[in-house]
Parts: C-alpha cells; structure tokens; sequence
C-alpha cells in the first residue's frame, strides 16, 4: 500500500526476477547488448528499480537481505549499480534507519506511480531513450537520441522506433530549445532523482 497524493493506492503484481542465493533474495537482470551501465536508458532502469524497491518493501518484516544485481557486458559503470549495493550496506548497518529508509523507497515508488497516473490524463513529455539523454544534461544529445544520429553513422532516432507510438505523440517537434525540452529535461530529471538512490529526494518527490 502507497500513499499517494490522492490517497492510499494498492499495487498488485507479480515479481519475477526474484532469485534465492545465500539467505538473500536478488533481483537481477543482464544486459548482454550493453558494455557499460551508463548506456542503459529510462526503459531497462525504472522497471529494475521498481522491482527491486517492492520486494524490499514486501520483505520489511523478513530478516532475509534483498540485493540487486545489473550485469553488462563491460566493466564500466555510472554509479547506479552503486547506489543499490550502498542502500543495502546502510540498511544492514544501521538498524534504527531502517524505518526512515523504507519510507523513502515508498515515496521514490509513489513519485513513480503518481508520474505514471498523470500520464493517464495528460500526456507527459518522456521518452524512455530521448529522456535519459536529457536528463544527463545536453540538449545535443536529447535531439540525437530523437532525430537520430548523423548522416552516416545511421542510428535510428527513437521517434522512428515502431509501432510509432512516439512521433504519434510528439508529432514533428524536434525538442530543441524552448518549452517543450525544458518539460523534457524537468521529467526527465524528477524520473532520475526517483530511481537513484544517490540522490536525496528532499523537495523533488
């Protein structure tokens, strides 16, 4: 159960990248096709966090510990994965903020869900690829995660990815500069700050 602005709100579903090791429970996924995790966007990330956040928050009173695991075909990492196995190390460490962290994760969980409900009714600017791009900063990059890269080097944009869902959305925008990057880039940094467990939620969730 999360309280969300609009009140309680129940989520019902099925883990299934649960896996037993050790006296622990792992939430693990690989990702053959990337060398490093910083290459990996909004798509791969949110859907692991939130996994793994539900099963801590549904093994509170369990003694088990609940890891996570990202594996890429390189050795080169952002952080991210950092960031788990830090919450963890803090969790184990310190038994009298175990509270206060779980609240935390509700409110990282509930920020992604009330985002998710927004969109229901109103359309928001995020695209799983071109968002990541934006909220690392560069608006070079934002357009070329869309419009895809240059001639010659014939990456697809993501407006191009099928069944096209994207451009029916976004239409022919090319989020440069203006207020539809800058709607962009705020999502799309409010979505980074609730799934990286580095970054304190203070005033963002």
């Amino acid at each position: 159960m999360l309280e969300l602005g609009g009140g309680p709100a129940r989520v019902r579903g099925e883990l299934r990248r649960v896996h037993e090791k050790d006296d622990a429970l792992w939430i693990m996924d690989c990702y053959p096709r990337r060398d490093a995790t910083s290459k990996l966007d909004f798509k791969a990330r949110i859907v692991f966090f939130v996994e793994w956040a539900l099963l801590r928050l549904s093994q509170a009173d369990d003694r088990r510990a609940v890891r996570a695991c990202v594996v890429v075909s390189g050795e080169h990492d952002d952080g991210w994965q950092r960031g788990f196995d830090a919450w963890h190390a803090q969790f184990e460490r310190e038994r009298g903020a175990r509270t206060r962290m779980l609240d935390d994760l509700e409110r990282r969980v509930g920020g992604l869900v009330e985002f998710w409900q927004r969109s229901q009714y109103q359309p928001q600017w995020y695209f799983p690829v071109t968002s990541w791009a934006a909220a690392l900063g560069g608006i070079d990059g934002a357009r070329e995660a869309w419009l895809g890269a240059t001639a010659g080097r014939g990456r697809k944009g993501e407006r191009e990815y099928t069944p096209g869902y994207a451009r029916l959305l976004a239409g022919e925008r090319k989020f440069g500069d203006g207020a539809d990057f800058v709607m962009l880039q705020a999502n799309a940094r409010h979505l980074r700050t609730l799934i990286d467990l580095h970054h304190d939620l203070a005033g963002d969730a």
